[in-house]
């Protein structure tokens, strides 16, 4: 599940042109097992975690990229 919302920057200069963040948010879900926080991990810091656990409840990981010399995503 992926959704998108958009953030705006609060300026408070005059003539601040800065764009807005656009953030999206993604949901992974499967079976136990399966690798979900591995892949989520390995996204967010490039690398595998060396020991991972059964994940109870939900686990909340970040990542800005930058796309297209745009670093608002």
């Amino acid at each position: 599940i992926i959704t998108e919302s958009i953030a705006t920057p609060d300026t408070g200069a005059v003539g601040d042109q800065e764009r807005p963040k656009r953030i999206f948010k993604i949901i992974v879900i499967g079976n136990s097992h399966v690798g979900k926080t591995c892949l989520t991990y390995r996204f967010c810091s490039g690398k595998f975690p060396e020991k991972t656990e059964a994940t109870i409840g939900v686990d909340f990981r970040e990542k800005t990229l930058e796309i297209d010399n745009d670093n608002n995503f």
